[in-house]
């Protein structure tokens, strides 16, 4: 019994620093350009990796050396993710031309927001996008209503929930790449037309992501005034996400804390 103890303890180390390499071959080279390796990429970002190295500093005699790559690849991570940004001045205040966009995945609420209704208070957004607003949504538009005087909510079936105190125009809706959802208004804030696309990308882990983004930079149609708002369910490094950075700014990554 000890030896197949053993044993399986060095199969588990073998599979464990394969899988590593193959973490971080996916991660710092191929990500997701190959559609079948794209739910690998997926299933293993950083954090995943960084695990992995832990595991192994814990089962391996020279344990420094996954250390070390474990803290090499968590400052990688943070770096990535950690944005950091002086507060405009106006913060807390909207400016007299300012257009405020507030955009929450809500996780399927069965009641009515608080939360969301006293978020909206508190910031004063002219447009508001959400997914995942619960099974009883489009029965709560009212009570949103109610709620936000000078507001008006609207529920689009596979689950968006859009409010707004602007003049606004749904030009369409359906599905993206047959799986997620998608939403695209035409805004009118101070005498401009604002074109804005509201998604939930759906995740299946077996399948890329490359279709879903796509469609959703070609609903925006290139505009010059245009907001892209949603749950995209994709990592940052995404090769999909290069467009978007190409030819829109990323609202956390310019101006983000956290």
């Amino acid at each position: 019994m000890p030896n197949l103890v053993r044993n399986g303890l060095r199969l588990g180390r073998v599979c464990a620093w394969g899988l590593l390499m193959v973490g971080l071959i996916l991660q710092f080279w191929v990500r997701d350009r190959l559609d079948s390796l794209a739910p690998y990429f997926y299933a293993l970002p950083l954090p995943i990796l960084v695990g992995l190295c832990v595991w192994l500093s814990l089962r391996s005699s020279r344990r420094w050396v996954p250390l070390g790559l474990a803290v090499i690849l968590t400052g990688i991570w943070m770096g990535r993710s950690w944005q950091r940004h002086e507060v405009p001045a106006v913060a807390g205040a909207v400016a007299e031309h300012e257009f405020r966009v507030l955009f929450w995945n809500m996780s399927r609420p069965t009641v009515l927001s608080a939360a969301l209704i006293e978020m909206i208070k508190e910031l004063q957004p002219d447009i508001v996008g959400c997914v995942e607003p619960g099974p009883n949504a489009a029965s709560q538009l009212s009570a949103y209503d109610a709620a936000l005087p000078g507001y008006r909510a609207d529920f689009m079936p596979r689950g968006l929930l859009w409010i707004t105190r602007c003049a606004d125009r749904r030009r369409e809706r359906g599905k993206l790449d047959n799986l997620g959802a998608f939403t695209v208004w035409e805004v009118t804030h101070e005498a401009q037309t604002v074109r804005t696309v509201l998604v939930d990308v759906y995740a299946n882990p077996w399948l890329t992501r490359r279709r879903q983004l796509a469609e959703t930079l070609a609903l925006a149609q290139a505009e010059p005034l245009a907001v892209v708002m949603g749950d995209f369910n994709t990592p940052l490094e995404s090769v999909h996400l290069r467009p978007f950075r190409e030819k829109m700014t990323n609202a956390f990554e310019a101006a983000g804390n956290g």
